[in-house]
């Protein structure tokens, strides 16, 4: 489908609102790790204006790409940057003015919101795509129809997105992005050092995680809500590391394996569901839908192999000494 939408050039006050925002940010970023490598001698109000000039600094960058093509790589970079930095205001959410973040956490939202259908039309054409063929790797007719209405829908969302990218509430939302993340009030004042009350943000969300992974049990509503707070858990712990910590550290990549293994069991419990509803091509729908069915105990057991990886690791001496060496 050929999208008639205009390019960034042609989206002056869009371009404006991200170069913008990419400027003012990295001005206020050049020195992340040093930042880091501080935070013991760092009040935590200076660390938090510094984080959320890094994270919004990273959105408007990906919002860049996303701007000049809406491709699935930009549209999912797009919702990681955005969802980092909710995480971030809302775990510290009381260091923030109250109202400032409300407007903050609600535009992120809509970004998420805005590109959550080509987001969902993508991984639906690709997973049929991969489940409707047989076993020498050939597709029906029926699955070929199937895929191709996949196709088409992933196309429609797309040109939606690209539509919505060029109008004027999305331009005007960005505007108030940039605006908030440079207010002075938006971080209240605390001299307490950010080394200490991340260390004990770290904690508390560490036991309450724990006590959800022991309870979630086999509910999709309920992996699901782990999953978000697996997901909020590994994006604290990445801004308490260095880029080079981040890529060795265990506890990230436990919760990287579990956070994977949860997201693939969602996303083929929602196509399993769109299938069941089918009606054009039933005998297509059906058959993968079967397929996704028997490749759920199989996700399931790769779940509880992660989770019982990450209770060991929070078992072990470092983690039970308290020197576990996840901050700064």
């Amino acid at each position: 489908m050929a999208l008639n939408v205009p390019k960034l050039g042609a989206l002056p006050k869009v371009a404006l609102s991200i170069t913008g925002c990419v400027n003012e940010c990295q001005e206020r970023t050049r020195d992340r790790d040093g930042m880091r490598r501080n935070a013991h001698t760092t009040s935590t109000s200076v660390h938090l204006r510094h984080r959320v000039a890094v994270l919004h600094r990273s959105l408007g960058q990906t919002m860049v790409t996303l701007t000049d093509r809406a491709s699935p790589t930009a549209i999912h970079n797009t919702r990681v940057a955005a969802r980092r930095l909710r995480v971030l205001l809302r775990t510290f959410r009381k260091e923030f003015d109250s109202e400032e973040v409300k407007r903050y956490m609600r535009h992120l939202k809509g970004i998420t919101r805005d590109l959550e259908a080509a987001r969902e039309a993508d991984v639906t054409r690709h997973a049929i795509m991969q489940l409707g063929r047989n076993r020498r790797g050939h597709m029906n007719s029926n699955s070929r129809e199937l895929y191709e209405r996949a196709v088409k829908r992933y196309e429609s969302a797309i040109y939606d997105l690209r539509m919505t990218i060029a109008g004027d509430p999305w331009q005007q939302r960005l505007t108030d992005l940039w605006r908030l993340s440079v207010l002075s009030s938006l971080v209240k004042e605390n001299d307490d050092l950010a080394a200490t009350v991340m260390h004990r943000v770290v904690k508390r969300r560490r036991r309450g995680l724990r006590r959800k992974l022991s309870k979630v049990g086999r509910s999709p509503k309920r992996l699901h809500r782990v999953r978000l707070k697996v997901k909020a858990m590994r994006y604290i712990l990445a801004g308490c590391l260095s880029n080079r910590a981040v890529a060795s550290n265990s506890e990230v990549k436990c919760l990287r394996q579990l956070q994977n293994c949860l997201g693939d069991m969602h996303d083929e419990e929602n196509l399993f569901k769109a299938l069941r509803a089918e009606q054009r091509h039933h005998e297509a729908a059906r058959d993968i839908a079967g397929k996704l069915q028997d490749r759920k105990s199989g996700h399931l057991h790769a779940f509880k192999g992660y989770r019982k990886d990450l209770m060991r690791l929070w078992d072990s001496a470092a983690f039970s000494t308290g020197h576990s060496g996840e901050m700064m």
